[in-house]
């Protein structure tokens, strides 16, 4: 049989103001005197008080109006108005917001992205945190975090990263990461390792690593260490669809809201493209990670909470076998999976990126081989209904581009090839750290994309 014609396109994975998805995402001022649903904000900072994704003195006059009109009711209607963070709503909270405004120190208070603890129940947890703003620019990046800097245009204040990065990247993709001081592993930052850091003057700001199931293991005791008095800890989304609020929140930090309009704008362009693929259109798939490097691993599966596999539910269904689970599923053997999901049911099999793939053609050899060398004799196979993608595609900000390039696989007839590689282009051009390789000549990360006839 013939092979798959494949495309390899590069990207790292590494998410509003000229359409109508831009007024939701960045706020509708006619709405500023409304009650909101606090589930929709994406500027989940205590101060942003009408809940339109912007702190400006518009939150500082509704919080006054409510004050003098004894809004008993504000914790539902106006979840964010208490800027202070203390359980009341006063004039102070007001002052709070105005000195946000005018860019004045003092205590922000936000919502991390560790607020969801039990995801298999939709049961929310939420964990308040605050930095000191405006945060400092001398910013170390728990493993991937960087990605947040590069697209609000902050690269050059990476300062500090894990050993965890420096060896699972390199200079190619994040120029200058191996040279930077290393705070220790990921997920293992330890308080005395971080106040020496600080002391030294090697940063002032740590966003913290908040990927897939994982857990928050410094706040408390750096607030019982005084540590926070000196050192922002951000905790911010960088994954899935909520990463538009990390790149919001990490602006407003900044003391600079503009910082996140281009991507703001990108996103809301490229979700824009994807709400074509609605669930009246949407697949059912097993998420599948079956090789890890140049030689194959066990197969297991993702379930959609799992941080690589986050984005996919905005074009996909998964299956009931991983749908609401925690961490890798087991799959067992590739007989296994094909007696389990029957001949209809797509397959996405995602990758790691491949060390020893350098560009377009080793992949291709690479993907066929191996994809022929575990499902080679099964009906899927034959069916032609197996898509790779590179998982680094997916999890991060460039994660719209991977779901393009997927949807453009799976839905041909919604999103084209085209579309797709334009949306990763623009991607790489406008966002990749300056000096990247992948952000002159793309040569990282790749995508399967579909069965010659």
């Amino acid at each position: 049989m013939q092979k798959k014609s494949i495309i390899a396109i590069c990207i790292i994975g590494i998410l509003i103001v000229a359409t109508a998805t831009a007024a939701v995402m960045m706020g509708n001022d006619d709405d500023q005197d409304k009650s909101y649903d606090s589930g929709s904000v994406k500027l989940r900072i205590f101060g942003n008080a009408d809940g339109n994704d912007v702190i400006d003195t518009k939150d500082a006059d509704l919080i006054r109006d409510l004050v003098d009109n004894k809004n008993d009711n504000w914790k539902e209607e106006y979840y964010f108005a208490d800027a202070d963070h203390d359980g009341e709503l006063t004039s102070n909270d007001a002052a709070v917001v105005e000195k946000i405004v005018s860019g004045e120190p003092v205590k922000m208070w936000y919502e991390t992205a560790f607020s969801t603890k039990d995801h298999t129940d939709g049961s929310n947890d939420h964990i308040d945190a605050f930095v000191n703003y405006p945060i400092g620019k001398k910013i170390g990046c728990e493993y991937s975090d960087v990605d947040i800097l590069s697209v609000l245009g902050i690269y050059e204040c990476f300062s500090a990263t894990t050993l965890t990065a420096q060896s699972d990247y390199g200079d190619s993709l994040y120029p200058g990461i191996s040279k930077l001081p290393a705070l220790g592993q990921k997920d293992e930052l330890t308080i005395e390792a971080l106040a020496s850091a600080v002391d030294k003057g090697t940063i002032d700001t740590l966003i913290q690593w908040t990927g897939g199931t994982s857990t928050n293991y410094l706040w408390n005791d750096a607030v019982r260490s005084g540590l926070t008095d000196k050192l922002s800890i951000v905790m911010v989304t960088i994954q899935g669809e909520d990463c538009i609020n990390g790149a919001l929140m990490l602006a407003c930090m900044l003391g600079d809201q503009d910082l996140s309009k281009p991507y703001s704008e990108w996103y809301a362009d490229a979700m824009n493209k994807l709400d074509k693929i609605d669930g009246s259109v949407k697949k059912t798939c097993l998420v599948m990670r079956t090789f890890k490097s140049d030689t194959l691993s066990n197969c297991s599966a993702y379930n959609q909470y799992q941080s690589p596999a986050l984005w996919f539910s905005k074009i996909i269904n998964f299956t009931d076998e991983t749908k609401g689970k925690v961490g890798f599923t087991s799959l067992g053997s590739a007989e296994a999976i094909q007696s389990a999901i029957g001949d209809t049911t797509f397959v996405i099999c995602q990758t790691k990126h491949i060390p020893s793939v350098k560009n377009q053609e080793q992949y291709n050899a690479w993907c066929a081989e191996k994809l022929e060398s575990i499902f080679g004799n099964l009906p899927v196979y034959e069916s032609k209904s197996i898509y790779t993608i590179d998982f680094s595609i997916m999890p991060f900000f460039g994660g719209p581009a991977g779901c393009m390039l997927l949807a453009s696989q799976i839905y041909p007839e919604l999103i084209t090839a085209d579309e797709a590689s334009s949306m990763v282009d623009d991607y790489c051009s406008k966002f990749m750290p300056p000096g990247s390789s992948t952000a002159n000549g793309m040569d990282w990360g790749f995508t399967y994309t579909g069965w010659s006839a």
